[in-house]
């Protein structure tokens, strides 16, 4: 989902030889790779624990003084 969203915006943004390859195979391969490390199988509650974290983060943020 992030490279279809994304990808375009990105090849046109960097144009670079050492661009990253935003083609559906070269996505498919990295999708395939990281679900060989992590499985989506409990990606409900790893999401859940980020935002978590994230709200956690933005309180901190609004009650720490400015400096």
């Amino acid at each position: 989902d992030y490279a279809k969203r994304y990808g375009q915006q990105n090849r046109e943004t960097i144009n670079s030889e050492n661009a990253f390859d935003w083609s559906e195979s070269a996505v498919a391969r990295v999708h395939d790779e990281r679900r060989q490390k992590l499985e989506l199988e409990g990606i409900a509650l790893r999401s859940a624990w980020r935002d978590r974290r994230l709200m956690a983060l933005a309180a901190h943020k609004r009650q720490a003084p400015n400096s």
